[in-house]
């Protein structure tokens, strides 16, 4: 029985802990920058994530898990109204800039239509479970070249040494304590 508690509380401990850990900056940092990747221009009206958030975005964007421990962070998110609008307001406060928004039920059947979402598919909505964002095709065409550039800057420093990225720049992209403008 004694070796069944003390089995039982290392366990607890190890969820907890495990539970408790924070997003480092670099990932925090990938998971932002990985919108642009994530997103197609529709029509040239506007750039639209081709699936839904997942809880690792909402968790990279406000930095607050919003899912349970037997939840995947690669799932969909399911979040409130509220929830989805900080993740928003988290993101724009992050670039210190708008550059997103909640996509439209609108923008989300025009996008459907013309380049096809994945997403986990709810019985009675075309925009199934999770939600998606959207930013402006200026915006979009903007960070898109930006993050562009800076993995083709990232991919070819990461094959020279390590005194040839010291006399580049290489650093962290977002590592001051300015507006996190994309300084590729």
């Amino acid at each position: 029985m004694k070796k069944m508690m003390m089995l039982l509380l290392a366990m607890l401990s190890m969820s907890l802990s495990v539970h408790a850990q924070k997003m480092s900056k670099q990932q925090q940092e990938s998971a932002m920058m990985n919108l642009f990747a994530r997103a197609t221009l529709v029509n040239g009206k506007f750039a639209i994530t081709r699936e839904p958030i997942t809880y690792y975005d909402y968790w990279a964007a406000t930095g607050e898990k919003a899912h349970g421990p037997n939840t995947s962070v690669t799932n969909a998110a399911i979040v409130s109204d509220g929830k989805k609008q900080k993740m928003v307001n988290c993101i724009n406060k992050y670039f210190g800039e708008t550059i997103v928004s909640l996509a439209s039920s609108s923008q989300i059947t025009e996008a459907q239509k013309k380049i096809g979402l994945h997403r986990e598919l709810g019985e009675n909505s075309i925009a199934g479970q999770g939600f998606f964002l959207v930013m402006t095709a200026e915006k979009y065409k903007k960070y898109k070249k930006m993050y562009d550039d800076y993995r083709k800057g990232k991919s070819s420093s990461s094959r020279s040494t390590s005194s040839s990225k010291k006399k580049n720049g290489a650093r962290s992209t977002f590592s001051s304590g300015q507006k996190r403008q994309l300084s590729f």
